[in-house]
C-alpha cells in the first residue's frame, strides 16, 4: 500500500493517482469484469484531438489540460472505433480503477439502449430484473423509479450486503 494515502487523502491529487487505481487496498469493493476485447480495439484515428488548442482555456493543448486536472484516462469512442486515447504517465491501463458516478452515467446509457430494444420495461418492477432485491427498500419500485432516484433507502449497507445479483 502507497504509506501516503489514507481514507482521508485517497480522493485528492497526489495521492489519488495510486488509490484510484488501488482502491481495493483502502475500502471493500466489488470487481465489474471488464471486455477482454474492449481494450484492443484499434485507434483508428490518433490524431482527431491532437492538434487542436483550447483557446478558451488560456491556449492549452489536451495533453496540457488532462494534465493539470489530473485525468488518469480519456478514451473517445465514435460509431463502435476509439477514435482517441489519452492515458497519465502513472495510469496502468490493465490495472482497474475506480469510477465513481460515472457509473451512473453508464449504467442510464446502457439501460437505454436496452429500453430502445424492448428488452428492457421502466414500468415493471425490479424484482423482475433482480430478484434478488426482495425484502430490502428496494423491493416495491419499478426500474423507471430506480433510473429517476426516487427510492428512500433504510439502511444500504445491510440491503446491499443482503442481495446477491
Amino acid at each position: 500500500m502507497n504509506s501516503k494515502a489514507n481514507l482521508a487523502n485517497w480522493r485528492t491529487a497526489p495521492h489519488s493517482q495510486w488509490s484510484f487505481q488501488h482502491v481495493r487496498q483502502l475500502i471493500p469493493t466489488a470487481n465489474i469484469r471488464a471486455d477482454r476485447n474492449a481494450s484492443s480495439l484499434p485507434v483508428v484515428d490518433s490524431t482527431i484531438l491532437d492538434t487542436g488548442r483550447f483557446v478558451s482555456d488560456n491556449d492549452k493543448t489536451l495533453d496540457e489540460i488532462l494534465s493539470e486536472s489530473h485525468t488518469d484516462s480519456l478514451v473517445v469512442l465514435h460509431r463502435g472505433n476509439k477514435v482517441w486515447q489519452w492515458h497519465a504517465p502513472h495510469c496502468d491501463i490493465d490495472q482497474p480503477h475506480i469510477v465513481f458516478s460515472v457509473s451512473k452515467s453508464i449504467t442510464a446509457t446502457l439501460t437505454g439502449i436496452l429500453m430502445d430494444q424492448d428488452l428492457l420495461d421502466p414500468a415493471r418492477s425490479i424484482l423482475h430484473y433482480l430478484p434478488g432485491v426482495k425484502g430490502s427498500a428496494y423491493e416495491d419500485c419499478s426500474l423507471q423509479q430506480l433510473l429517476d432516484m426516487q427510492v428512500a433507502l433504510g439502511n444500504v449497507a445491510a440491503d446491499v450486503q443482503e442481495w446477491s445479483v
